[in-house]
């Protein structure tokens, strides 16, 4: 599958914007640490949703990783598979990607 359209990430306030033109699939997670909980998403070319989770838990405990850990489980992917990481909320500067 490829896909020709425009995707943009947000990050601090500042725009970016990039052209997916591959032969798989454009996975992206997206993750909103809060002050109480996290949550994960994955989003096939930036439309379908394979899986999302929530966990108890926001910036400085592992609500993070358990919420990370549980939709990529979900979804069957692997960390290696996911192209791009979004975060976002009180502690999106607290992730750290590979």
């Amino acid at each position: 599958m490829t896909s020709s359209g425009r995707h943009h990430i947000i990050k601090n306030r500042i725009h970016y914007s990039f052209s997916w033109k591959g032969a798989a699939d454009l996975i992206t997670l997206g993750l909103d640490i809060g002050s109480a909980a996290s949550k994960a998403l994955l989003l096939r070319d930036g439309a379908e949703i394979l899986a999302h989770a929530v966990f108890p838990g926001g910036a400085g405990t592992q609500g993070l990783e358990k919420a990370r850990a549980e939709a990529l489980r979900l979804s069957g992917l692997t960390a290696a598979e996911v192209n791009y990481t979004v975060s976002t909320g009180y502690g999106r500067n607290r992730v750290e990607v590979d």
